[in-house]
């Protein structure tokens, strides 16, 4: 009767535990819009087959999230921007569910609670779970690699599913993102510091499989690289404040992490100790990120696999009242910045206001402002406002309320068109701003409609 009952409370826990972890995200999911990236992913779940895999190809992500979505794309009940970001909650989700239940099945219920709070209220986490990319699948493959590597390589409690579930996650984990490659290299490495050789607890085909995969991501890797550098360099215009922030939390820290585990390597004393082991993938990741010249604020996400599981250590050190600063600040800093500073603030100031665009639009059909009967002329001085626009006017109209798209209004023939909308972006400038505005004819002009975002123009018939 009470093993039953004992199973009751587990599962009534998870239910809430679940419930909550959607609740506190399912507002980011109505209240934000999709930005350009997210766009590009909207776009390819209902693209052909043939155009996702080209698509693909020529961005720097791989296959499996989008092939996933693409077959979520049949099922989906809404083609919206609520229900296409779901299966991104769901693999965030399904991390948070197992951090949870490695947490409930180790720890005391003290640590479990506050484990939960830390999952719960883990910012990054809640970024990506909301977040149409393949960082929520990366995330989750990467936590179900590591929480298996505790029963393979650390307590030897492992099934041959568990070995199954090890090789699979890791062999899918390259086609999900290349950030793969220094989270396996990470892996690896810190297996070989506690005396662990991976590759010799696995049958021979599996082993040749491993090293397969791992050939396979790194070329593609460096494939990647060679893009990345000419392709994506407007990555440093507006994060650089962002990225040294974030060095300067994360170095102070791995110095404090070094004098912590300098003595067990100087002693050769290093056993192997499963928190010992995500210490050190946390740190080996550290280091890739101080190293290679990366600043997109996403990629510190395979962060966070490491720091969830070892977050309920560090509440137990903190119990304990032994190495209670070291822990504790690992645990918090190497998760981010993002605790101390809104996502918002890393954007460039010429930035498109998505969430306004989405929250206008939707205003403008309630109440009829724009209607598909009329002529649009948008203009727009950001390119991804044009993505951003389209798809949301197709949510809403089934069809771009937009007929024609300009970024200045020099050479606009107006006497096209019934309607001017003004997208003005986060500089929360006027129409007057956009260049040529002074040759249109200012008399036929009458604003309808102002808010931050947008400025809405009828155009009158000329006399």
């Amino acid at each position: 009767m009470r093993e039953r009952w004992n199973t009751v409370v587990a599962v009534l826990e998870y239910i809430l535990f679940l419930t909550f972890f959607f609740l506190i995200n399912r507002y980011q999911l109505i209240a934000s819009s999709m930005n350009f990236d997210e766009i590009l992913s909207w776009e390819l779940a209902f693209s052909s087959w043939r155009d996702l895999f080209v698509g693909v190809t020529h961005d720097t992500q791989q296959l499996l999230f989008y092939g996933i979505l693409k077959l979520y794309a049949y099922i989906i009940p809404q083609n919206n921007d609520y229900w296409i970001r779901f299966p991104a909650l769901i693999f965030g989700g399904a991390t948070a569910c197992l951090v949870f239940y490695y947490s409930r099945s180790r720890f005391s219920r003290l640590t479990v609670a506050a484990s939960a709070l830390f999952i719960l209220s883990h910012p990054l986490l809640s970024i990506i779970s909301t977040f149409c990319r393949p960082y929520s699948l990366l995330v989750f493959l990467m936590t179900v690699i590591l929480y298996t590597a505790r029963k393979i390589f650390f307590e030897r409690t492992a099934k041959w599913t568990d070995e199954w579930i090890f090789i699979a996650s890791a062999a899918a984990l390259g086609f999900v993102h290349y950030l793969a490659l220094p989270f396996l290299a990470a892996l690896v490495m810190s297996l070989r510091i506690f005396g662990i050789n991976i590759f010799k607890l696995f049958h021979s085909w599996q082993r040749t499989g491993l090293i397969i995969l791992s050939q396979l991501t790194l070329a593609g890797f460096l494939v990647y690289q060679w893009q990345y550098r000419t392709n994506v360099l407007w990555i440093f215009e507006g994060e650089d404040e962002f990225l040294r922030s974030w060095i300067s939390a994360t170095g102070a820290v791995f110095i404090l992490a070094l004098v912590w585990i300098a003595p067990y390597l100087w002693m050769n004393k290093l056993k192997p100790r499963y928190e010992g082991f995500l210490l050190s993938v946390l740190l080996l990741l550290t280091v890739f990120f101080l190293v290679m010249n990366v600043a997109v604020f996403r990629y510190l996400s395979i962060l966070i696999p490491a720091t969830l599981l070892l977050f309920p250590f560090a509440i137990e050190k903190v119990i304990q009242f032994r190495s209670v600063v070291l822990f504790f600040l690992i645990a918090i800093f190497l998760s981010g910045p993002f605790r101390f500073s809104q996502t918002a603030a890393l954007l460039p100031p010429t930035a498109a206001d998505f969430p306004g665009v989405k929250k206008f639009l939707k205003s403008a059909k309630e109440t009829g402002l724009l209607s598909p009967r009329s002529r649009v002329l948008c203009i727009t001085y950001i390119v991804p406002s044009v993505a951003v626009l389209n798809y949301y006017s197709k949510m809403h109209w089934d069809q771009d309320i937009c007929d024609f798209y300009a970024e200045t209004a020099s050479g606009i023939d107006i006497n096209s068109f019934d309607q001017i909308l003004v997208i003005k972006g986060v500089l929360k400038g006027s129409a007057s701003d956009v260049s040529g505005w002074e040759t249109l004819p200012q008399e036929r002009l009458t604003l309808r409609h102002s808010e931050p975002v947008v400025e809405l123009y009828e155009i009158r018939e000329a006399n």
